[in-house]
């Protein structure tokens, strides 16, 4: 997810970056030993007064191709500027919701 998030962003940034909200949506557990694949991309771009905001999607797929998590990261880039107009298709998680779990997480899925 850094490098999806660190490609639109100047060399002189890379240590200027504060970890804004980092928002995860499960679709289903994942399985002891199952192999993953992390797809991220950057998917809003948007200049502030004091810096550039960049929201990042990565998408986890188990080995059938089926959805395991998605995750919304967004970066405060102090300092930055952007001469491009915003571009964003973020935040689409925040959609209206299609279900709701029947149950809450077990104790082993609770992050502590």
């Amino acid at each position: 997810m850094g490098e999806a998030t660190m490609s639109v962003v100047p060399g002189n940034l890379m240590t200027k970056v504060l970890h804004g909200e980092h928002d995860f949506r499960l679709y289903r557990p994942i399985e002891p030993g199952e192999v993953l694949t992390v797809r991220a991309k950057p998917i809003g771009i948007s200049g502030k007064d004091s810096g550039v905001v960049v929201t990042t999607l990565a998408e986890t797929r188990g080995y059938r191709g089926d959805l395991v998590n998605e995750q919304y990261f967004v970066g405060f880039f102090r300092g930055g500027c952007s001469t491009a107009p915003s571009v964003s298709q973020a935040r689409p998680h925040l959609r209206r919701v299609l279900a709701q779990p029947r149950s809450g997480p077990d104790s082993g899925a609770t992050l502590r």
